[in-house]
């Protein structure tokens, strides 16, 4: 029966229209502490056609007990032959509250982000709800369900009637979903 629900779930996912604006990375369990990851590249093309481009990221996180901050973002900027072809930034900043009522926790979360090749001035968000996990007995499976509010502001650079100022009520799946030791891919 769990498998068939599974599967019926996947395959509504996979037809249902959505707009996902949301970005969230919290299917894994953070450490209590503090955690920071950064990332950055960059990468020259020359030839008939001259490309670069930059990208940078973080990753900030701090767990005490029930309480959790998550912190990421990046921007990427790039360049063909002298014309810039990419600018884009997000920052999301979430708290969770686990243990909050008998499993499930609480979130707030804000995210700002601009992408001037997408004509985005700007889209900033403000939300908060609740989640659950379900985990397989042995921990391969996880399942992360989350029913929330979203405020959704966003400003287009060309076209003013593309621009929103919406509330509306979210429901985000995330899942994770680990192969046995014991299966070998070669």
């Amino acid at each position: 029966m769990r498998l068939f629900l599974s599967f019926g779930i996947v395959v509504f996912l996979a037809v249902a229209p959505a707009n996902a604006t949301v970005i969230v990375r919290q299917i894994e369990p953070v450490k209590d502490g503090w955690g920071l990851g950064l990332e950055g590249s960059y990468a020259n093309q020359t030839g008939a056609t001259q490309k670069r481009d930059y990208a940078f990221g973080f990753n900030l996180s701090h767990k005490t007990g029930a309480h959790e901050l998550r912190a990421f973002g990046g921007l990427n900027y790039g360049r063909v032959n002298g014309t810039e072809n990419t600018d884009n930034a997000m920052a999301h900043i979430r708290y969770i509250r686990a243990a909050f009522i008998d499993g499930v926790r609480f979130e707030g979360f804000t995210q700002t982000e601009n992408d001037d090749f997408a004509n985005l001035s700007r889209r900033d968000l403000l939300g908060g709800g609740f989640s659950r996990f379900f985990n397989t007995s042995d921990g391969s499976r996880r399942l992360l369900a989350m029913l929330g509010v979203m405020r959704e502001q966003e400003t287009h650079l060309s076209d003013a009637a593309q621009n929103r100022d919406v509330t509306r009520i979210t429901a985000s799946l995330q899942t994770r979903w680990q192969l046995p030791r014991r299966n070998k891919l070669y």
